[in-house]
C-alpha cells in the first residue's frame, strides 16, 4: 500500500489508464471481428466501411476538433468533424514536422506539387503515387544479412 501522496496518485493514474486501454482493446477486437466477418462473406464494401469506421462517436470527434480549432481561433464557430477537416487540422498542427507525406501515402491520397523541379533520375515526381516503390523504404542490408528469409523491397537492390 502506498503511503506517499505521489505514489497514491500514480496508482490512480495507472488504474484509470488500464481501464481506458481495456476499453480501447475491446473496441479494436470488435472492429477486427467485423472486418474478418465481412471478408469471410466476400463483402468488399462492408469490409472497407468497417476499416474506415471511426472508433469514437461523432460527438467526441466534434468536441476534440472544435477544441483544437478554438485554441487557435477563439471566435471560430463549431464545426462537424469530417475526415477531411480532421486531416486539414492535422496538417496545420503538424506543419514542418514531416507527417504530411506519410499521411498522404498511408491514406492513398493523390498529391500534385506546384512549381519547382521535382525530378529524380529523370522521373517526374510532380504527382507521386502511394504505389511508387520509393514510398516504402529499403530494408537495411545488416537486417538482411542477419535474417536470410527477409527479401528486399521491390525497386531496391
Amino acid at each position: 500500500m502506498a503511503n506517499i501522496k505521489s505514489a497514491k496518485k500514480r496508482i490512480l493514474v495507472t488504474e484509470t489508464k488500464a481501464a481506458r486501454n481495456k476499453a480501447i482493446k475491446s473496441g479494436v477486437k470488435t472492429a477486427i471481428k467485423k472486418v474478418e466477418a465481412a471478408v469471410a462473406a466476400n463483402d468488399k464494401a462492408a469490409a472497407e466501411a468497417a476499416l474506415k469506421k471511426p472508433s469514437a462517436d461523432q460527438a467526441s470527434a466534434n468536441k476534440y476538433l472544435n477544441a483544437i480549432i478554438k485554441r487557435a481561433i477563439p471566435s471560430a464557430s463549431d464545426v462537424t468533424a469530417t475526415e477531411a477537416l480532421v486531416l486539414k487540422e492535422r496538417r496545420k498542427e503538424l506543419v514542418m514536422e514531416g507527417h504530411r507525406f506519410h499521411d498522404i501515402m498511408r491514406l492513398g491520397i493523390t498529391v500534385t506539387r506546384k512549381g519547382g523541379y521535382h525530378f529524380l533520375n529523370n522521373t517526374d515526381l510532380i504527382s507521386p503515387s502511394y504505389q511508387d516503390y520509393r514510398t516504402i523504404l529499403a530494408i537495411p542490408q545488416s537486417e538482411i544479412d542477419v535474417n536470410p528469409n527477409i527479401k528486399q523491397n521491390e525497386g531496391y537492390f
